[in-house]
């Protein structure tokens, strides 16, 4: 089942990801094609206030071409750790850092075309603390109380796969009902 490649030619490189076309041997040593993002990876808070209300960020997304609500979140920086990223992220986005980060596990977004992953934190006890937001970056900060964090992963169609995970594996994870 796995596949070794033959050939890699990069198409793009960014300050984000990187396009690659793979020439690759599969199991039966047939030669095929695979365009592949790769991406150094990035965080998604799940922050919760002392009011049990979950901070989302609103913000327009030019590849849906709408804003979107979603939890904080970033690109990891060259020898950033993803514990390191999520608190500046918070920070940057939100104006809050916490004095408790707790892991939440990660995932891959879209491994059929991207190295890309994803690495989920709950903070809690925030305190204001901000770091300037980056310049190209137009947010606004809303709440969600936890009662209804449920009910808005599934009635936004469609819903932004990070915030949704988050809020599942803290509901989960503590085993909240």
């Amino acid at each position: 089942m796995k596949e070794k490649t033959y050939y890699s030619i990069t198409l793009y490189k960014g300050r984000i990801l990187t396009l690659k076309k793979k020439y690759i041997y599969l199991p039966n040593q047939e030669i095929a094609m695979r365009e592949v993002v790769e991406h150094q990876g990035g965080v998604g808070v799940l922050a919760i206030n002392d009011n049990n209300e979950i901070l989302l960020i609103e913000q327009y997304r030019p590849a849906i071409e709408k804003p979107l609500l979603e939890i904080p979140a970033g690109i990891l920086e060259e020898g950033e750790n993803p514990k390191q990223c999520a608190r500046r992220e918070l920070r940057e986005e939100t104006g809050y850092d916490a004095k408790n980060f707790r892991f939440l596990g990660k995932y891959y977004p879209s491994p059929g075309f991207s190295n890309e992953v994803i690495h989920l934190f709950l903070a809690t006890e925030l305190f204001y603390n901000p770091l300037e937001m980056d310049g190209d970056e137009f947010l606004k900060v809303k709440l969600l109380p936890v009662s209804e964090a449920i009910d808005f992963i599934y009635d936004l169609d469609p819903v932004d796969a990070k915030t949704s995970i988050a809020i599942l594996r803290y509901f989960y994870q503590f085993n909240i009902r």
